[in-house]
Order: C-alpha cells, then sequence, then structure tokens
C-alpha cells in the first residue's frame, strides 16, 4: 500500500517538497510545512516585524513604568528593570534569534510539541514568543513572563516569585536572562516548581569574572550551577558551553542547558547522571 502511494505521488508537488525536506534535514522531528517556511530568516523577520509593530504604542510606554510586583521594587530590579525597558524601548523592534538555541533544546528529544504549555521567562516581547511557535509549541499554549509586559500574551512577573501554581507546565525556557537574577538558585527554584514531573527546562548561564552590578549572579560558574540542578533534585539531560564576547567587551562563558524534574517516586534501573 505505501508503495502504492509513493508510486502515485511522485512526480508530482507533493513529492518535490517531500524532498526538500529531506535535503534541509527537517523530517527528524514531525513537520509542518507553515512553521518551516516561517522560520526561513527573510519570512520570519517580517512576520515578526508585523507582530512586534501591533504592540509598538505599548513598547513605546514601558520606560515609564515600574516593576512587576513588590519583590520588583528593590533596588536590583528596579535597576534591571530600568536597563531591559530602556533597551526594549530603544531598539522597539527585536530582530536577534539569540533564544532559538535554548528552543530547539527544548524539543529534545524529538516529540510532536504541540499539546505541551510552555512558559517562557524575561521573554521581552512577542519575538520570542513566536521563535516558540516556530520550534512546534500550539500558539495557545504559548506563555510569557517578565518584569513587564509587551503584549497580552506576556505577563509581568518576577522570576524569583513566579505567581503560578505548582506543576502547571510542560516545558519552561529561561534564555539569556538568568544573570539578571538577584538570586540564581531561587530563579532556578521558581522555574523547577512551576515545572510539571517529567517536564523539560532549558535555560542558559553565563560566567563572567568581571561582571558588573547589574548582572551580580553572573559570577556563578558552570560548576555552581551543576550542583545547583542537583541541589534542586533536576537531571541534566543537555551541556553545551561556548565562550563568547559580552555587551561590555568580556569574554564570557556560556553554558546551556537542559534539564529534566524527575516524576514523584522515579528510579532507574541503570542510573547515571551528567
Amino acid at each position: 500500500m505505501i508503495n502504492t502511494v509513493k508510486g502515485f505521488l511522485r512526480g508530482t508537488w507533493v513529492y518535490y517538497v517531500y524532498r526538500f525536506f529531506v535535503a534541509k534535514g527537517l523530517m527528524h522531528r514531525p513537520a509542518n510545512v507553515v512553521r518551516e517556511f516561517v522560520r526561513l530568516p527573510f519570512i520570519f523577520d517580517r512576520v515578526s516585524f508585523v507582530m512586534q509593530m501591533r504592540q509598538l504604542a505599548r513598547v513605546k510606554e514601558i520606560a515609564a513604568e515600574k516593576p512587576a510586583d513588590d519583590l520588583g521594587k528593590t533596588e536590583h530590579f528596579k535597576k534591571v528593570f530600568d536597563h531591559n525597558a530602556t533597551t526594549t524601548s530603544t531598539k522597539q523592534v527585536l530582530t536577534n534569534r539569540l533564544s532559538e538555541r535554548a528552543y530547539a533544546v527544548i524539543a529534545l528529544p524529538v516529540r510532536e510539541l504541540r499539546d505541551e504549555k510552555l512558559l517562557s521567562i524575561g521573554s521581552r516581547t512577542v519575538h520570542e514568543l513566536l521563535i516558540a511557535w516556530t520550534q512546534g509549541f500550539s500558539w495557545k499554549n504559548i506563555t510569557g513572563v517578565d518584569l513587564y509586559s509587551t503584549h497580552q500574551k506576556i505577563l509581568p512577573m518576577n522570576m524569583e516569585n513566579l505567581s503560578i501554581e505548582d506543576e502547571q507546565y510542560d516545558c519552561v525556557v529561561m534564555a539569556n536572562v538568568l544573570s539578571y537574577a538577584s538570586d540564581t538558585k531561587q530563579a532556578l527554584s521558581e522555574a523547577l516548581r512551576v515545572l510539571k514531573p517529567g517536564g523539560r527546562f532549558v535555560f542558559n548561564g553565563t560566567y563572567d569574572p568581571q561582571a558588573t552590578d547589574l548582572w551580580p549572579e553572573s559570577y556563578h560558574s558552570g560548576k555552581d550551577l551543576h550542583k545547583m540542578l542537583h541541589d534542586l533534585g533536576a537531571e541534566i539531560y543537555f551541556w553545551h558551553s561556548r565562550d563568547i564576547a559580552n555587551s561590555l567587551g568580556n569574554v564570557e562563558t556560556d553554558h546551556l542547558i537542559g534539564c529534566v524534574k524527575p516524576p514523584k517516586g522515579a528510579t532507574k534501573a541503570d542510573p547515571f547522571y551528567l
């Protein structure tokens, strides 16, 4: 039956579209033609631009606001808020796709993501939510949180004190955000708290020995992050480190980490942990 169908489709446009996806390496996961099309840089930039322009009036008002909650009104988070709000208001339209690495890792192992609920911590604008959508998450299942809101899907909230009940999300992503925390372990703990048992949490932590007051938690090394995750009961399934130059011109080590919140009472026949 399968060979009959293949023979019937061979030479048609369906066959050539299929061959295109195979050649581009897009058949390693459930392929959605529309999502893959939008991921193309030329298309993605324009779709993101239109979505962000719809929120432009809101973006321009951010700098005049105050942080989201009582915890956010501390001196540290007021400084973080002012820095990020000024950056967002000045740039107005974001274009970089640096967070795409984190969403690619959250999609591992290969599976259907459209029924999984995603929380994006520190997403800033709808630009990052669009990146999450292109990876396979259903738009209705994507929620963002940040110290300020630039879109109705981004809730004003502090990452160290999330106003979310326990075990609500299948996936949590914290891309390029952890260095803004005042307490790294507390931020990681909150992300794991709202994650369902068996859910995945991906984040990146940066180590910069010359960190300024704005990024006090950047002094935590990869070894420190490793210990924190194990203390919190998370199981690491992905770790990639690279040295990059940050906005201050310093060389920092960026650790991209994926971990799982083990189901309660789960045991392994052959325990092995990164």
